[in-house]
């Protein structure tokens, strides 16, 4: 799958806030996988942003959420995963993952209307990768 990362394009900033922008086997979720544009898209569109017009507030929000759910992915992937030729355990990127998305969540906030808060949103409450990992 071939991705955009130019940066005058909406999905090229966001990949590059995320980490999203080598294409697989190298992209940022589990297995090296990367997001498609459609998810992007309709992730940056709940962040309230127009997906033909970058703006920064948005794209913060929605690398929030993609980081939020780069958390979860990474709490269910087996303990350690090879990316090209490092080796990390999953334990430390969805950690950085959830910490991430709460930096940004400070920064760029919510979408107006959610009240301000991750529950609100039926977003990630905090210790939920941590109850996810658990689990498993």
């Amino acid at each position: 799958m071939s991705i955009n990362t130019s940066l005058s394009t909406t999905e090229g900033q966001l990949r590059l806030e995320i980490g999203d922008n080598q294409a697989a086997p190298n992209g940022a979720r589990p297995g090296g996988a990367n997001f498609d544009a459609a998810t992007l898209q309709h992730i940056y569109e709940q962040e309230g942003g127009a997906w033909a017009s970058p703006d920064a507030q948005a794209i913060g929000r929605a690398a929030a959420r993609l980081f939020e759910l780069l958390a979860v992915e990474w709490a269910r992937a087996p303990h350690a995963e090879k990316i090209g030729p490092y080796a990390k355990t999953t334990t430390a990127v969805w950690k950085f993952c959830e910490q991430r998305a709460k930096e940004l969540r400070q920064q760029f906030g919510y979408t107006s209307g959610s009240g301000g808060s991750a529950d609100s949103r039926g977003l990630l409450p905090t210790g939920t990768v941590k109850a996810v990992r658990n689990r498993e």
